[in-house]
């Protein structure tokens, strides 16, 4: 858990300032940025998908994309 986001929760909705960390890491060089965007894409190499590959939305929902 990083304050408040748990990559256990398997939620996608986070996941889309994963831009951010992104931009923010080319502009301001701190690994602060690169360290979040690591989290994320740590979660999306794990995060459970359906039969036909797409991610699950929430661990909670199963197989809803």
């Amino acid at each position: 858990t990083y304050e408040g986001y748990s990559v256990a929760d398997f939620v996608l909705d986070p996941l889309r300032t994963g831009p951010s960390f992104l931009y923010l890491l080319e502009t301001t060089g701190q690994t602060k940025y690169k360290i979040a965007a690591d989290i994320f894409r740590g979660q999306l190499n794990s995060h459970p998908r359906t039969a036909q590959g797409r991610f699950w939305h929430k661990l909670k929902y199963p197989n809803q994309g």
